[in-house]
């Protein structure tokens, strides 16, 4: 078991290419389904329920529809540089859908609850042949304009009859051989994800064969998963991590996974079964993003029986506030490890160790062949400790962007991919967080370009200028908020643009829970709008009223202070004694950044 930097060193003393049995996705789906052909691949249970029939995949079956389907694709005119869209929430035929769009070319994986502006934009990115999506969909696809969907193959997924134009998947895939395709080359592309804020202008990273197949040789090295154990699918198939980590991998392990129903945890009867289902289906291996395990961590098992979970679970996306894990270790016994990764590393980046040997706050160690720099403005090398961006490099590395402009942009003239975050490394080489360089603001896993925001407000009449930051929250680590400063004589009030915005907005979770009418729009000596400073203003508000609510006390002053640790420490002063003082600091855990209460009487007044 990987404990420190020098075991992650000593792994590497062997070529990656010795170690990796499978270098295309193709053949990680062959290799799993070999060790067992009748093993259930996929048990999917319809609306999570455990009264319903399930609807069964052994890893022979799957491998055969899976081939099936690229034999459908192929037929279509889908070539090994060709586009497969997929418009679909987690069912059997959406594993399917997805792995055979990579055996035959590009799988490009859709949010299919995005509304109709976005999904014109990334199906004129991505230009593909053809398209699966469920269909209820098929409406929002027809209303499209006509040069989006014309030429294109229209496939679907359930539904009781088949609408002229469209033709049923299943069916389509049933009338073609189950034997393989030619095999892609590992670097092949795989697939097309939309990152960089799906709510904003897409960028379409390109998933490479051969960094899908390292991030499975590496989960299964590092997490020691074996073909007994069994995973929940409960995470999109369209986000980089529920791709690889959730569905590619456990599959190429030879695991079972449970399909607790299409929506997954975003249906609370699956949220309030959850335990049962772990129970009855005998899970070991967790699977939540941070927001979903807090409202996890207050379901309460009862007399669920859960010997079977694995001691340890790894989630990502956000960060997962410390009373969350704390609460969650102690009621179900599963530690929760949160892990770093990005599209552009094909996910992971650095992993915890499952043991107890990881610092407080840390997103654990690199992975073995994965390089990483912390790096000042300058571009020369931080000092273990200093904050600075993170720069990574390595097999992970996706091909770039749809977007020349873009892929520019993202790699340094030496070839490192510009993360975007900001962090520190320390002397053992545990990497953490301390916050974004970036904009992007993360609501619960989800990805929302603050330019969305800002140009919807910025439509306006009355509005001069706006800006949109993400504001702390204890549940999904942080909102999207905005603050305007009006055109001189206009007065149009924070309610209306609140309403204007949201109902302009293309995504629900991108519409600000918050605007906020300022006199004046601070800025930087340069001229830019000072989003550090709105992000410190907002943490500020939010711990305010977080201390008013919990003890009834007004927070004599909430300052935010640079931290060379944690990035940004709130210090909040309150009118209490320190036994007071200590519970508030309780309260104020949940949320996903360092803050200190202190007694007034004890506060040294500048």
């Amino acid at each position: 078991m990987v404990r420190s930097i020098a075991d992650i060193e000593a792994l590497e003393q062997r070529p990656l290419r010795e170690r990796l049995d499978a270098a295309t996705v193709p053949a990680l789906i062959r290799r799993g389904a070999g060790r067992d052909p009748a093993k259930a691949a996929l048990r999917f249970l319809p609306e999570g329920r455990l009264d319903r029939d399930e609807i069964v995949l052994s890893h022979g079956e799957l491998l055969a529809q899976v081939h099936r389907a690229a034999r459908l694709f192929r037929s279509l005119g889908v070539g090994r540089g060709d586009v497969v869209a997929l418009l679909l929430p987690n069912l059997p035929e959406t594993y399917v859908a997805l792995l055979g769009a990579m055996c035959a070319g590009i799988a490009m994986p859709v949010n299919w609850m995005l509304r109709p502006a976005q999904l014109e934009s990334l199906l004129r990115a991505g230009r593909p042949k053809v398209v699966v999506a469920a269909a209820e969909l098929r409406d929002t696809l027809e209303a499209l304009p006509a040069a989006v969907v014309d030429g294109i193959a229209l496939l679907q997924v359930g539904g009781s009859a088949t609408r002229a134009g469209w033709t049923s998947f299943e069916e389509a895939c049933a009338s073609h051989g189950g034997d393989a395709l030619e095999v892609p080359e590992p670097e092949d592309v795989a697939a097309y994800i939309h990152t960089g804020g799906a709510t904003g202008q897409p960028k379409l990273a390109k998933l490479l064969h051969r960094g899908i197949a390292y991030k499975c040789w590496a989960y299964r090295e590092l997490l020691g998963q074996r073909p007994e154990h069994v995973a929940l699918g409960v995470s999109p198939l369209f986000h980089v991590g529920g791709i690889v980590l959730r569905a590619i991998h456990p599959l190429a392990c030879g695991m079972s996974i449970v399909i607790p129903g299409a929506l997954g945890l975003r249906d609370r009867e699956v949220l309030r079964r959850y335990w049962q289902i772990v129970e009855a289906k005998r899970v070991t291996e967790l699977s939540a993003v941070p927001t979903s395990l807090g409202v996890l961590a207050e379901v309460d098992p009862g007399a669920a029986d859960l010997s079977s979970l694995r001691p340890f679970a790894i989630t990502g996306s956000s960060t997962l506030p410390l009373a969350v894990a704390k609460r969650f270790e102690q009621r179900i016994g599963v530690r929760l490890l949160c892990d770093y990764g990005l599209t552009e590393y094909t996910a992971t980046v650095a992993l915890p160790p499952p043991g107890d040997d990881l610092p407080e706050g840390s997103c654990g160690l690199r992975l073995p062949y994965t390089q990483v720099r912390i790096v000042r403005g300058d571009g020369r090398e931080c000092a273990p400790g200093e904050i600075g961006e993170i720069l990574v490099n390595g097999p992970g590395l996706v091909g770039g962007y749809l977007d020349a402009k873009a892929t520019t942009a993202l790699f340094t003239e030496d070839g490192w991919a510009r993360t975007g975050d900001l962090g520190r490394m320390d002397g053992n080489g545990f990497l953490f967080i301390t916050g974004r360089a970036k904009d992007i603001i993360i609501r619960g896993g989800h990805n929302i370009d603050p330019r969305v925001i800002e140009e919807t407000l910025q439509s306006h009449d009355d509005v001069a200028l706006a800006a949109a930051v993400g504001q702390l929250d204890a549940y999904a680590g942080e909102v999207p908020v905005a603050y305007v400063q009006l055109k001189k004589g206009n007065g149009a009030g924070a309610e209306e643009l609140q309403a204007f915005a949201k109902e302009r907005i293309p995504e629900r979770a991108a519409a600000p829970v918050a605007v906020h009418v300022l006199q004046e729009m601070p800025l930087t000596g340069a001229g830019k709008v000072n989003k550090p400073l709105l992000r410190e203003m907002s943490g500020c508000a939010v711990i305010e009223r977080m201390v008013r609510e919990a003890g009834g006390l007004a927070a004599t002053r909430v300052t935010a202070v640079p931290d060379p640790v944690h990035g940004t420490v709130y210090r909040v002063a309150i009118a209490a004694d320190a036994s007071t003082a200590a519970r508030l600091e309780g309260v104020l855990a949940a949320l996903p950044c360092r803050c200190e209460v202190t007694p007034e009487s004890a506060l040294e007044v500048p």
